[in-house]
């Protein structure tokens, strides 16, 4: 009897091998529960408990992952002592039953926050919370931009304490370990942009300034970045995905082509058109086309016809030195001026711009709303323009900015001759 219940019992085994070999996933974690992880609470001495996650991950056991007791919350429990171990325990195992179909919390999600606690607890050596909070009261009240800005300087020095804390480093370190914080900077997670790392750079100075002269300490600031080290940070930079790169500049022709694709029986079509239009021939930036095109800012000095744009960007000015004022002296801005004098304009998307003026979608060349702007210069320089006038059109500090990033350096530019004249017919190819 004995010998025919063993014959039985591997004649069973041997259907759910079969069936193994038919689905093989049939109990394989990675389609059960086990695969979405499970909570757990392990108690310790003296009643004190804590809260472990296991889960599974290519059909393998995973190492468990201690929750922090700051996500206790979502799981429905409050720490020790508010909490007994079985209370815990209860509320774990009706957590467990509730998200079968949803996971709410991930192990990545976890390890954040556990290296985030972690963090604040050293950040409290490295930037004490007392001159922590007297600096950024500081950063905001010696900021008189709008909340925006205020905000930007708040969230740079919250990237400066991440960036000291990661990188183990006190003011009195900042010099000598340049290369470890351009590194961080060039880091593939982050890959910061060079003028976003000099604003970074900017605030870890105010801050080793501040915290040498209460700790009494000497403070030597990180200098400007050089050409070299801008180049690397800036060629890492541009293999990050998803971030504005610069425009390239608008053009006639462009422009022939921008109006040949959209379909002039819709007006809004037509209006977003003009509105590129607009920003071009008056070289706006965005936000002052906007206000241009919203106010009708019209003026009429001496006789001479010009538009009045206030530059927002510039508000650390007193607000007269905020606006520039642009003459008409060509027949296109005199066309532009009849479609604000209507209000027939209105600010399309950057992917508008984009689909319609790229070669393709995947093709590398970007437009956006600064096309406009950034063709400017080139479009007066063409009309006879000095580049004096229309760096101050631009609203730019110096004739050196306009030159140097409004420019565009893939045009050929020169004074004809009579060989040019005879052998291409035509002024300033390019």
């Amino acid at each position: 009897m004995a010998k025919k219940k063993d014959q039985k019992t591997k004649s069973v085994n041997t259907k759910q091998s079969k069936s193994s070999e038919i689905n093989p996933d049939l109990k394989s974690p990675e389609k059960t529960l086990k695969s979405r992880g499970t909570f757990w609470v392990n108690e310790r001495e003296n009643g004190k408990w804590r809260v472990l996650f296991q889960n599974w991950s290519g059909g393998k056991k995973q190492k468990p992952e201690q929750i922090p007791p700051a996500m206790y919350p979502e799981l429905g429990l409050k720490p020790y002592p508010e909490m007994s171990v079985d209370e815990a325990k209860q509320a774990i195992t009706d957590y467990n039953k509730i998200r079968k179909k949803d996971i709410k919390i991930s192990q990545s999600q976890i390890r954040a926050l556990k290296r985030i606690q972690e963090m604040k607890e050293y950040d409290k050596t490295i930037f004490p919370p007392q001159l922590v909070s007297e600096f950024v009261s500081r950063l905001r009240s010696r900021s008189e931009g709008k909340d925006r800005f205020k905000n930007r300087l708040v969230r740079n020095f919250e990237i400066v304490q991440e960036m000291c804390v990661e990188l183990n480093l006190l003011p009195h370190d900042y010099e000598a370990n340049l290369d470890k914080i351009t590194a961080y900077f060039k880091d593939e997670s982050r890959q910061y942009s060079v003028s976003y790392s000099e604003d970074i750079l900017w605030v870890l100075n105010k801050w080793g300034h501040f915290y040498s002269r209460h700790r009494k300490t000497f403070f030597e600031p990180i200098g400007r970045l050089k050409n070299k080290t801008r180049k690397s940070i800036k060629s890492e930079n541009i293999k990050k995905s998803g971030v504005r790169r610069e425009s390239l500049p608008m053009t006639l022709e462009l422009l022939k082509k921008l109006r040949g694709k959209i379909d002039m029986t819709k007006l809004e079509e037509v209006y977003k058109y003009n509105w590129v239009f607009i920003s071009f021939v008056f070289g706006l930036r965005p936000s002052e086309c906007d206000s241009v095109i919203k106010d009708k800012s019209i003026l009429n000095i001496n006789g001479i016809t010009a538009i009045k744009a206030i530059q927002t960007k510039l508000s650390e000015l007193e607000e007269s030195e905020q606006i520039k004022r642009i003459p008409v002296i060509c027949v296109e801005q005199e066309e532009a001026l009849e479609y604000i004098k209507k209000g027939q304009a209105k600010r399309p998307s950057p992917k508008w711009i984009a689909d319609y003026l790229k070669q393709s979608k995947t093709s590398p060349e970007n437009y956006d709303l600064y096309c406009g702007r950034k063709g400017f210069v080139d479009f007066m320089l063409d009309k006879g323009q000095t580049l004096e006038n229309i760096s101050l059109w631009c609203g730019h500090k110096s004739v050196e900015t306009s030159w140097k990033h409004y420019k565009d350096r893939n045009r050929i530019d020169f004074e004809d001759t009579d060989f040019t004249l005879e052998k291409y017919k035509k002024k300033k190819s390019g």
